[in-house]
């Protein structure tokens, strides 16, 4: 992938920022705030070979969503789990919402600033972290299409 071409870092860049605000943006500002994300992404991927997009898209797919569910999993431990004795005693436990909210912020701290060049791969598991984040806040039936639709999140987004 070429990790290191800047006009590639800097269309990530730009991607990621309109992901993060459309995973921000009110309501009122929602359809407006999703066109400038379907854009940058559009941008984005006219400067890729297909085999490097779906290199992307794979990654996005796969470690993004990993990402995500490990966010979802922390943030339904935190409302519906109480932790034994045992686990609280581990030297390294931590509370589940505080987890959540680690990984929230690891996810949105690497939309507001991409490392492409530094972090290559790794760069793209908060990308689509991001996108299913986004994809919920859109209430898209998104998890049901997701094994069907493999290496494509781009096409679990309603259009």
């Amino acid at each position: 992938f070429p990790y290191d071409t800047a006009g590639i870092r800097e269309a990530f860049v730009a991607m990621s920022q309109a992901l993060l605000n459309a995973i921000n943006c009110p309501q009122s500002r929602q359809q407006h705030d999703l066109r400038l994300f379907y854009k940058a992404r559009d941008d984005f991927k006219r400067l890729l070979v297909p085999d490097d997009y779906k290199y992307f898209a794979f990654q996005c797919w796969q470690e993004g969503v990993a990402r995500y569910t490990e966010l979802r999993v922390a943030e339904l431990a935190s409302k519906h789990c109480t932790p034994g004795r045992e686990f609280l005693n581990l030297s390294d436990y931590k509370q589940f919402d505080a987890v959540a909210d680690s990984i929230r912020s690891d996810i949105l701290g690497g939309l507001r600033h991409p490392a492409l060049a530094t972090s290559k791969r790794v760069a793209f598991y908060a990308f689509g972290a991001g996108e299913a984040m986004l994809l919920d806040k859109l209430g898209a039936d998104w998890k049901r299409e997701y094994l069907q639709k493999k290496f494509q999140p781009d096409a679990l987004f309603p259009q």
